[in-house]
């Protein structure tokens, strides 16, 4: 006699189709910074991307590294699985590192851009991840940097011992850093002049409380705090050409070897906030009405010669230096809004509610009658339906599901 074999409730035999059947699952391609909208979920996105750049005292570069922190947030009532898609630019792939506790990932590489996958990530309700992950960059740098350091007032030269920068030094003397950063980024043509593209920088300095007091810095540095025993001197600006920074201190103590340790310089690029494109939209559009209101006034003055003759002349060199400054921020915005900015975060959806009508039939097989299920429907709820021919499934008569 035949041996029979068991045939696997109806049911569970789905499921597991609907799950190892991702062509039923349609993925939904979402924008990063934005929201998402995905079935029982709001997902808001937002990354950043930073270049952080280290110079050794004596002006060599130490690390040139970029660093990318990007959140996912589930406003919706519902928890959701999603895959996460994130694009990098010239990097290092064999010093890709996750950060903070970042599940590894899949990589791929197409050329200068690599591919960052995480798939079936859950994110519940009312909840968020976060993503952070750094790797060597091979971008070309925008900058250049020079430092000079000074003991009172007398150029000295940095020695390197080890990982350790030094100058000779005697206590109460002055300590002076001054370095300036240039911008020598690509240089783009508007149609009127040549202009170089703005680049976001943030410079931090820093020396050691043990060794140094009674800081200052020239400019005056954006924020100036202490950490762990240093000083920090933050700079945050838009470099359109070339800035010249500095800080002095007074030094405190010195080794047994009459030195005392000064700390490499890190320089953090980032991209071109959005708000200075509305800011400069704001700005060219304010600049375009009291052009209007000046051509206005001066039509009228060009009716009455003797005031023409008392006003005119005013009027027209404020009309041609608005028109300069108008023209001079909109060759600015089109340099800007044709920089290369870092990729969005792609998300794609990996959960749907479905429902399934199916049509059964009675079959006579050879060890009696059985049913078999000869087609199924699936529905993707509010999205796209889906029929499925030929299953070879089936169950008993006296089977539940």
């Amino acid at each position: 006699m035949r041996e029979r074999r068991s045939i696997p409730n109806l049911v569970t035999i789905f499921l597991i189709f609907m799950v190892i059947s991702p062509w039923l699952m349609p993925s939904t391609p979402v924008s990063g910074t934005s929201t998402a909208d995905i079935k029982g979920s709001s997902l808001v996105l937002n990354k950043k991307e930073v270049v952080e750049i280290s110079f050794s005292p004596q002006g060599t570069l130490l690390s040139d590294m970029v660093k990318v922190w990007f959140e996912a947030s589930n406003n919706g009532s519902s928890p959701t699985i999603v895959s996460f898609r994130d694009r990098v630019e010239c990097i290092n792939i064999s010093t890709l590192k996750m950060l903070y506790g970042t599940p590894n990932p899949k990589t791929e590489v197409f050329g200068n851009t690599t591919i960052i996958a995480w798939d079936t990530v859950r994110i519940e309700a009312g909840g968020s991840v976060e993503y952070q992950y750094t790797a060597e960059s091979r971008r070309s740098i925008p900058i250049v940097f020079n430092e000079s350091i000074y003991v009172d007032g007398k150029l000295t030269c940095p020695k390197q011992v080890g990982k350790t920068y030094i100058v000779s030094a005697n206590e109460s003397d002055t300590l002076t850093l001054q370095f300036t950063v240039k911008n020598v980024g690509q240089r783009l043509y508007t149609g009127r002049k040549t202009i170089t593209s703005p680049v976001m920088c943030t410079v931090t300095a820093s020396l050691s409380d043990d060794y140094f007091s009674d800081s200052t810095s020239s400019p005056e540095a954006n924020a100036t705090s202490t950490s762990g025993g240093t000083t920090l001197f933050t700079w945050i600006m838009q470099l359109n050409d070339s800035v010249t920074l500095s800080f002095s201190a007074k030094v405190s103590k010195v080794s047994s070897w009459g030195s005392a340790p000064v700390e490499p310089i890190t320089i953090q690029l980032k991209p071109l906030p959005e708000t200075m494109i509305t800011q400069l939209n704001d700005t060219i559009k304010s600049l375009g009405d009291q052009i209007q209101s000046l051509k206005g006034l001066m039509d009228m003055f060009n009716r009455f010669p003797f005031l023409r003759k008392e006003m005119g002349g005013g009027l027209e060199g404020q009309l041609g230096a608005l028109k300069a400054k108008k023209a001079d921020l909109e060759d600015q915005l089109l340099v800007i809004q044709n920089q290369k900015k870092p990729y969005d975060v792609e998300v794609l959806a990996t959960t749907y509610n479905y429902e399934a009508t199916s049509r059964i039939e009675k079959v006579a097989w050879r060890a009696g009658p059985e049913w078999a299920i000869k087609n199924i429907d699936v529905t993707n709820l509010g999205n796209t339906s889906f029929a499925v021919n030929g299953l070879a499934l089936k169950a008993k008569g006296n089977q539940r599901f």
